[in-house]
């Protein structure tokens, strides 16, 4: 997918929100993506994060909700649990 495809298809989940920007740029969608008002919108900012990283070829970590489309889930490990 390109980045026009790409642009065409966030644009097309988010015409049923409120959100008030139609999204023309990478940086559009890193505003997007660190805007915390934007995860009111769930289903959409988790799918605009995994087309966000396939643009950026970083697919390795899912930092988003299920379900996972192949990537792997980001491990954390606490402290408390390092020492068991």
């Amino acid at each position: 997918m390109n980045r026009r495809e790409a642009y065409d298809l966030i644009n097309g989940m988010l015409e049923d929100t409120d959100y008030p920007i139609t999204i023309r740029s990478i940086a559009e969608i890193e505003d997007f993506l660190l805007d915390d008002s934007s995860r009111r919108f769930s289903d959409q900012y988790a799918a605009i994060g995994r087309i966000y990283d396939d643009l950026i070829d970083n697919p390795d970590i899912d930092r988003y909700p299920e379900p996972p489309i192949g990537k792997q889930e980001e491990e954390h490990r606490s402290a408390f649990n390092a020492n068991f």
